[in-house]
């Protein structure tokens, strides 16, 4: 049953609103196109698109609802390392475990899930959900052995 119910979070929390929506696909492809030509490095392009689709919505990044600022500091962030490259940013990895403890699943449980999680799917592939959903399952059963 607990199986059951940590993948069905993990399923739930990346269609809900435990997360930011991601970008439409035409967005994020944009994004990482021109962040690639610009000289950054997918795994640096990717940590910025993740903060900025935690912290501007799409409406608001199509309306430049949003400061320069914002966009230097992610960048910054990414650069210095402040989420290593094999984790997911500390909001995802917050809402994470918050969701996954309230679900019934000990912290241990949900703390090795996160981390098969990270080593198994990029966050680029999280948000926009481009994983074969057995794969949360498989992660999941390995975690309760």
């Amino acid at each position: 049953m607990r199986i059951f119910l940590i993948t069905t979070f993990v399923l739930t929390l990346f269609a809900g609103s435990a997360v930011a929506d991601p970008y439409s696909k035409e967005v994020r492809d944009a994004f990482m196109g021109e962040c690639v030509r610009s000289g950054g490095d997918e795994a640096m392009c990717g940590c910025v698109l993740a903060k900025m689709e935690a912290n501007i919505t799409e409406d608001d990044l199509a309306k430049e609802n949003f400061t320069e600022e914002q966009l230097i500091d992610y960048t910054r962030a990414c650069m210095q390392g402040d989420t290593p490259a094999d984790q997911y940013p500390p909001e995802v990895r917050d809402a994470f475990m918050g969701e996954c403890t309230k679900g019934g699943a000990t912290e241990k449980v949900c703390t090795c899930v996160l981390t098969k999680m990270e080593a198994n799917i990029s966050m680029e592939q999280l948000a926009a959900q481009d994983f074969e959903q057995q794969t949360i399952v498989d992660l999941t059963m390995e975690c309760m052995k």
